[in-house]
Protein backbone atom coordinates (compact mmCIF):
# COMPACT_ATOMS: atom_id res chain seq x y z
CA UNK A 1 0.00 0.00 0.00
CA UNK A 2 1.39 3.25 -0.91
CA UNK A 3 1.62 5.78 1.42
CA UNK A 4 0.20 9.43 0.12
CA UNK A 5 1.84 12.32 2.06
CA UNK A 6 -0.31 15.45 2.51
CA UNK A 7 1.10 18.85 2.91
CA UNK A 8 0.02 21.83 4.72
CA UNK A 9 -1.66 24.57 2.77
CA UNK A 10 0.70 27.21 2.51
CA UNK A 11 3.33 24.36 1.04
CA UNK A 12 0.22 24.15 -1.45
CA UNK A 13 0.14 28.12 -1.95
CA UNK A 14 4.22 27.99 -2.56
CA UNK A 15 4.09 25.08 -5.24
CA UNK A 16 0.96 27.71 -7.01
CA UNK A 17 3.51 30.70 -7.43
CA UNK A 18 5.77 31.50 -10.09
CA UNK A 19 9.43 31.50 -8.86
CA UNK A 20 11.96 32.52 -11.21
CA UNK A 21 14.71 29.50 -11.60
CA UNK A 22 17.76 29.69 -12.77
CA UNK A 23 19.92 26.61 -14.44
CA UNK A 24 23.47 26.44 -14.86
CA UNK A 25 25.57 23.28 -16.62
CA UNK A 26 28.18 22.80 -13.98
CA UNK A 27 31.07 19.92 -13.52
CA UNK A 28 29.30 17.93 -15.81
CA UNK A 29 25.47 18.88 -14.36
CA UNK A 30 22.65 21.13 -14.75
CA UNK A 31 21.61 22.93 -11.36
CA UNK A 32 18.58 24.51 -11.18
CA UNK A 33 18.06 27.35 -8.32
CA UNK A 34 15.26 29.02 -6.58
CA UNK A 35 17.03 32.54 -5.78
CA UNK A 36 14.05 32.99 -3.35
CA UNK A 37 14.83 29.99 -1.40
CA UNK A 38 18.82 29.94 -0.52
CA UNK A 39 20.25 26.64 -0.48
CA UNK A 40 17.34 25.04 -1.98
CA UNK A 41 18.80 23.17 -5.53
CA UNK A 42 18.34 20.50 -7.56
CA UNK A 43 21.05 18.94 -8.81
CA UNK A 44 20.71 16.38 -12.89
CA UNK A 45 21.93 15.16 -15.66
CA UNK A 46 19.84 17.03 -17.59
CA UNK A 47 17.55 20.55 -17.14
CA UNK A 48 14.45 18.36 -16.56
CA UNK A 49 16.19 16.53 -14.09
CA UNK A 50 17.65 19.42 -12.61
CA UNK A 51 14.20 21.06 -12.33
CA UNK A 52 12.33 17.45 -10.56
CA UNK A 53 14.92 17.71 -8.06
CA UNK A 54 14.64 21.02 -7.65
CA UNK A 55 10.72 20.91 -7.37
CA UNK A 56 11.04 17.88 -4.97
CA UNK A 57 13.69 19.79 -2.51
CA UNK A 58 11.50 22.95 -2.64
CA UNK A 59 8.35 21.31 -1.72
CA UNK A 60 10.62 19.52 1.53
CA UNK A 61 12.15 22.73 2.86
CA UNK A 62 8.75 24.68 2.45
CA UNK A 63 6.74 22.22 4.40
CA UNK A 64 10.12 22.20 6.95
CA UNK A 65 9.50 26.36 6.81
CA UNK A 66 5.97 25.84 7.72
CA UNK A 67 6.34 23.60 10.07
CA UNK A 68 9.37 25.30 12.12
CA UNK A 69 6.86 28.71 11.93
CA UNK A 70 8.99 30.28 8.98
CA UNK A 71 7.78 32.72 6.69
CA UNK A 72 7.79 31.52 3.15
CA UNK A 73 9.65 34.38 0.77
CA UNK A 74 7.42 35.60 -1.77
CA UNK A 75 8.78 35.54 -5.51
CA UNK A 76 10.77 38.38 -6.57
CA UNK A 77 10.14 40.08 -9.69
CA UNK A 78 12.13 39.01 -12.77
CA UNK A 79 12.42 36.55 -15.82
CA UNK A 80 10.84 33.42 -14.54
CA UNK A 81 14.13 30.99 -16.09
CA UNK A 82 17.21 32.18 -16.50
CA UNK A 83 19.75 29.49 -17.88
CA UNK A 84 23.54 29.50 -18.56
CA UNK A 85 26.55 27.35 -19.20
CA UNK A 86 29.59 27.64 -16.69
CA UNK A 87 33.22 27.37 -18.14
Amino acid sequence: MSKIHTFHDETLDFAMRDYPVQLSFEDDEWIARYPDLPGCIGPGPTQIHAMRALVMASLDLVEMMVEMGEPIPAPSNGPLVVAMKVY
